[in-house]
């Protein structure tokens, strides 16, 4: 049995989330269930199959807390010690990673998370789980009072928040780090029902589903890649390599070669219940990186950018995509609360940008200028 189908069926019988959302989330449970017991090895190193994610959507609506949950309850029937807690301080996660390495922290709003790490007692602790990200095969910290010593670690991170708050939030020095560049920016795909009130859980489903985590469970070793799935990693790499970033995009993208492998190690285990990497699984995993990367560059080009103008854009474009895609000048203007020279510097350079178009329509009085997303009118769109 499939397990990520399975969990898909489960999921979109209960919540009317986007469908990304389960395969994204279904996929770390899977691996947060792993944990250190399987690696890859790489070069001088080993990749395990542990996830760092941020789920982006719109407050609510979206479904992420709820999608999130599906499967950290599983976790929490099946191997509830890989749940890690959401309140710590360095010196007692440090001691708590020392006899439990591998887990995983769920933060429902990765702003808990962010507001955490600034803690005055929480000094070195980003830079910390960055360390443990690239799970070395011993991390060692010296104490006044001990020792630390951390043996192959493989830390996950599940959170959540609204693209708009996180755009808003996240300085440039942020997207350059090496904490958030981590993170895989899972993005809300177009949901396919609506779902008002939730029926309850099938408990054969469910049944189903803590079965097959249980046999997960049981696997461990090293695995190996087919000539197949290899040849098919080397063209995608070489692929991905050439496609255009920017300096804000560039550390995410790098990160998407060591993501491929995770996920295709995760996948194998679903589909083929063993450790030997088919193409079928990389292939599948590689998809998955791609979609990630064409959504990452969605952002940046709408969302990542900084600076007066640029932030005036954003309000811009999200206005109109708030009402349909097209609005008259002055209600775009009004909407925004910008002033008239702050919307004509923010208009100007998106429509030189071609991300805009102005169009006028005679009325009895006098023509009125709409402006319209340039992307709604090229999709055909609202």
């Amino acid at each position: 049995m499939d397990f990520l189908i399975l969990y898909k069926a489960y999921c979109e019988q209960i919540t009317d989330a986007p469908p990304n959302y389960h395969d994204f989330i279904g996929i770390a449970t899977v691996g947060i269930a792993l944990g250190n017991r399987c690696h890859l090895p790489f070069g001088d190193s080993r990749i395990y199959p542990n996830i760092w994610m941020i789920i982006l959507g719109n407050s609510s609506i979206s479904r992420k807390t709820t999608s999130m949950n599906i499967g950290k309850r599983l976790l929490n029937e099946v191997c509830p010690e890989t749940i890690f807690p959401n309140e710590f301080s360095t010196e007692r996660i440090q001691g708590l990673l020392e006899n439990r390495p591998a887990g995983c922290f769920f933060f429902s709003e990765f702003i808990a998370l962010t507001g955490l790490l600034q803690r005055d007692y929480m000094s070195g602790a980003k830079g910390f789980l960055a360390d443990l990200f690239d799970s070395p095969f011993s991390y060692k910290r010296e104490t006044e009072r001990k020792t630390i010593s951390i043996k192959n670690p493989a830390i996950s991170i599940v959170s959540a928040t609204t693209q708009s708050w996180f755009m808003e939030r996240m300085r440039e020095s942020d997207l350059l780090g090496r904490f958030l560049p981590r993170f895989l920016m899972i993005t809300p795909e177009k949901k396919r029902t609506m779902i008002a009130l939730p029926p309850e859980a099938d408990k054969e489903k469910r049944h189903a589903l803590v079965k097959e985590l249980r046999e997960i469970l049981s696997m461990e070793g090293v695995f190996s890649i087919s000539q197949e799935a290899k040849k098919y990693f080397e063209d995608w790499y070489r692929i991905l390599m050439e496609l255009p970033v920017t300096s804000r995009t560039d550390a995410f993208v790098n990160r998407l070669q060591v993501y491929a492998l995770k996920f295709a190690m995760i996948l194998n285990v679903i589909k083929q219940k063993n450790l030997h990497i088919s193409r079928e699984s990389m292939k599948q995993a590689c998809d998955m990186m791609y979609a990630v990367f064409r959504s990452l560059t969605a952002i940046e080009k709408d969302d990542l950018v900084f600076g007066r103008v640029q932030n005036n854009m954003r309000k811009i474009i999200d206005c109109l995509r708030r009402n349909g895609g097209r609005l008259p000048k002055s209600a775009l203007l009004n909407n925004t609360h910008l002033s008239s020279k702050e919307f004509a510097e923010a208009i100007t350079t998106l429509r030189e940008m071609e991300r805009v178009k102005l169009t006028k329509e005679r009325t009895a009085k006098k023509p009125v200028e709409f402006y319209e997303l340039a992307e709604e009118i090229s999709t055909g769109t609202a």
